[in-house]
């Protein structure tokens, strides 16, 4: 196994360790950055393996990044210079909820939209098909309504509002293609 693979393995650990802590905090953010700095250098250890190898240099210039694949290099990028040079990476979750229409009504409209980008507490209360709906009633003077709720995910500034696991498994994807194509070339 040469260095570039052992890197590549290196990568992969922090990755495995990011699924595996997802909804862990503050493990999640500890293992995002380790598998950002770990992934980013890659493909400058793999230039440092094989860079004297002839015919290596022009193929690796030769390598054009796709537009998705630029901006995807580009963010990872940002993400890697905030957690190695300006301070820890801090993800948040982001919740996606499902509200009937008859549920949406012009004051929860009003409301919800009064809460954007404020901090809010929410309480949430799992109800069965069985329960009498109409019995659920607001606590505290709060908003009331029946959700469900679709996903949840990690966001990063840095990563847009794209799933920062799914981001990572695309940028390990990228380089790992990369890699087994040197290596099937000139390893």
């Amino acid at each position: 196994m040469g260095i570039t693979t052992e890197k590549l393995s290196e990568a992969k650990f922090f990755l495995e360790q990011i699924e595996a802590n997802y909804l862990e905090h503050p493990a999640f953010d500890y293992f995002l950055g380790a598998f950002i700095s770990s992934a980013r250098s890659v493909l400058w250890i793999m230039r440092s393996e094989f860079n004297d190898i002839a015919g290596w240099e022009s193929w690796y210039k030769s390598l054009e990044p796709s537009t998705s694949d630029e901006a995807l290099l580009q963010k990872i990028n940002v993400a890697r210079i905030r957690t190695e040079k300006q301070a820890p990476l801090k993800t948040n979750f982001r919740v996606s909820l499902t509200i009937p229409k008859e549920q949406f009504t012009e004051k929860l409209r009003q409301e919800l939209e009064s809460m954007v980008n404020k901090t809010t507490e929410f309480s949430v209360k799992p109800v069965s098909v069985r329960d009498n709906l109409a019995d659920l009633s607001p606590t505290n003077n709060g908003l009331n309504f029946i959700g469900e709720i679709e996903s949840i995910y990690r966001v990063l500034g840095e990563l847009g509002d794209d799933d920062v696991l799914v981001v990572c498994r695309e940028y390990f994807a990228t380089i790992k293609n990369v890699v087994f194509e040197c290596e099937n070339r000139f390893g």
